[in-house]
């Protein structure tokens, strides 16, 4: 009996709503003096509430041909406009915590992707996954119609992957339809030469701490030097994130540098791409 009736609650709830339920039962069947979890149902809530209304906003930096200055692509990130004030990260890692990761991410990754027919021809798109969403066929169902070769799918990983096996088997479908793998934040935290090397990317995005006064530091310039060394080998582009002064921009490009992106040529904004083609024209 009890069978039957979970089977049927089943079909009328969610995924969210059981989790919710989920939680709920575990915090009222914790006995009293135990850790129960602390502002689970609350972040639970904020997170849902997110998720059902128009955040999180999308917008849009450019990432550049170093050598050249020309636009190659744009790479999508979140902006939360609701209370409480935090970085995306934050609402990100909130999301993760309470079970809600993968489906606010798929909810970013969806608006993104509608402004991919908007981007001039030539440039990419850049969204931001991490391992859990990769995986997930809530991606393969949101990238089924999309032209792969115009799409970077930008591996976020602040935790250690426990399954790579199963990382790079779903990655390997999406890389037959076209689409590229890039690893965010290299050099720094997980995404060390080890991470690099197991799921060998297409694109290797160096950290804005490596970046950043990169023309003053002999050590972050070795560092640059020695993933750029990694990525010649792998066949892969590599992309200098945070750039902001001409100084660090030509310091990366005598390193070999291929591309960046950074307050020197654009920040986030929701269509960039009009004003950078008129100032563009402007220099031609």
């Amino acid at each position: 009996m009890v069978g039957t009736a979970t089977t049927a609650l089943g079909e009328v709830l969610s995924d969210r709503d059981l989790h919710f339920l989920s939680l709920l039962e575990r915090r009222v069947a914790a006995p009293v003096g135990t850790n129960r979890p602390s502002g689970t149902l609350f972040d639970l809530e904020r997170i849902a509430h997110v998720i059902d209304s128009e955040q999180p906003e999308v917008v849009f930096q450019p990432i550049v041909e170093l050598a050249s200055g020309a636009v190659v692509g744009y790479e999508a990130l979140s902006r939360f406009g609701c209370e409480p004030p935090r970085s995306p990260d934050v609402w990100f890692a909130q999301a993760s915590r309470v079970g809600l990761g993968v489906e606010l991410e798929l909810k970013a990754v969806c608006s993104a992707l509608r402004i991919l027919g908007e981007l001039p021809r030539c440039a990419f798109l850049s969204i931001n996954v991490s391992a859990p969403t990769l995986c997930s066929a809530g991606l393969e169902a949101a990238l089924g119609a999309v032209q792969g070769d115009r799409v970077v799918l930008e591996l976020t990983e602040h935790e250690l992957i426990g399954d790579y096996d199963r990382l790079n088997a779903a990655m390997a479908q999406f890389r037959e339809g076209g689409f590229r793998l890039a690893v965010d934040d290299a050099g720094t935290g997980c995404a060390g030469f080890s991470h690099i090397l197991k799921v060998s990317p297409d694109v290797i995005k160096l950290d804005r701490t490596i970046t950043r006064s990169i023309d003053l530091h002999a050590a972050r310039q070795d560092m640059a030097a020695s993933l750029v060394a990694l990525a010649r080998g792998l066949g892969a582009t590599v992309v200098a994130e945070g750039i902001e002064t001409d100084a660090e921009r030509n310091a990366l490009v005598l390193i070999g540098v291929d591309e960046g992106q950074g307050y020197l040529f654009g920040r986030p904004a929701r269509q960039p791409w009009g004003v950078i083609q008129a100032i563009g024209s402007k220099n031609e």
